[in-house]
């Protein structure tokens, strides 16, 4: 159930779209069903290759534009022992930052890792999801938000195959959660209905570029 997504009082790793870490009493109890078929994102074959010096203990990296976007969870390799850097995440196609936690060995400059394709559909963090009241008294999925849905909330926690488990948990709207809109996945082509209707729900901040 969604619900088992949740960790403890706090997400070890916050989302970079959080402004802080997502507590209990900031997600939506019992977590929702998610519509797989008109959600979740496959992934090409991607080259990540650096874009300037990464020193220990970085947790971020500069890429060059990123062709597709790389799923939640990934471990980037850049080819030598020990060059290795998680990104919990992932990230979206264009991208030029990548999350990742604190990385133990520095990364030079034009160090290249080699994302393989993922053919199972993944779900990332952040996903904007939604319905209308007469959906959800049918009892319905949640699907891609919409400016018209009247219940619309971001998603905790990427969802990794979404063909095996189509739970999620969403945080809660209108519960003072801080937001970097443009960490959002998906953010820039929202309508500006759809981004209102978010920002009316959330803190909304932007993050640092």
């Amino acid at each position: 159930m969604g619900r088992d997504q949740i960790l403890g009082t706090n997400q070890f790793t916050q989302p970079d779209w959080a402004v802080d870490f997502l507590g209990r009493d900031q997600l939506l109890p019992g977590g929702v069903k998610l519509d797989v078929a008109t959600l979740g994102v496959t992934y090409p074959e991607v080259t990540v290759k650096l874009n300037g010096n990464a020193a220990t203990d970085d947790e971020a990296l500069t890429v060059d534009a990123l062709s597709g976007a790389i799923p939640p969870g990934t471990m980037l390799n850049f080819g030598s022992p020990g060059l290795l850097a998680y990104a919990p995440n992932g990230a979206a196609a264009a991208a030029t930052t990548i999350v990742v936690t604190p990385l133990v060995n520095g990364i030079a400059d034009n160090a290249e890792a080699v994302v393989p394709a993922r053919s199972g559909k993944s779900l990332p963090s952040g996903t904007a999801i939604g319905r209308t009241l007469a959906e959800r008294d049918a009892n319905a999925e949640f699907g891609p938000a919409d400016e018209d849905d009247d219940e619309i909330f971001l998603l905790a926690f990427p969802v990794r195959d979404l063909d095996r488990v189509n739970d999620g948990v969403p945080v809660r709207a209108f519960a003072g959660v801080g937001v970097k809109e443009n960490y959002l996945p998906g953010w820039a082509g929202y309508s500006a209905d759809l981004q209102a209707a978010i920002r009316a729900r959330y803190i909304c901040t932007l993050g640092a570029q």
